[in-house]
């Protein structure tokens, strides 16, 4: 396991805001997650060759659909 971590932590009215990314993708799914601090999001794709190549484009989506951004993530947890 690779782990890469930003020490920003952003606060909004005296709250510390951690938005977590899990990413795994040793096994026969892509696994994605995202934990924040009221709720977790998942989401499961075929691990092939071509969503492999396009796992950057497949992570922006699922932040986007939960209305985030790679600049809101504190921390970025990877299996590979």
């Amino acid at each position: 396991m690779i782990l890469f971590s930003s020490d920003l932590e952003l606060m909004l009215e005296n709250k510390i805001i951690m938005n977590k990314l899990i990413i795994d993708v040793a096994s026969e799914k892509i696994f994605l997650m995202i934990i924040t601090n009221n709720d977790i999001y998942n989401i499961t794709k075929e691990n092939t060759k071509i969503n492999y190549e396009k796992l950057t484009l497949i992570i922006n989506d699922f932040l986007n659909s939960h209305k985030l951004n790679l600049k809101d993530l504190n921390k970025i947890y990877l299996n590979r």
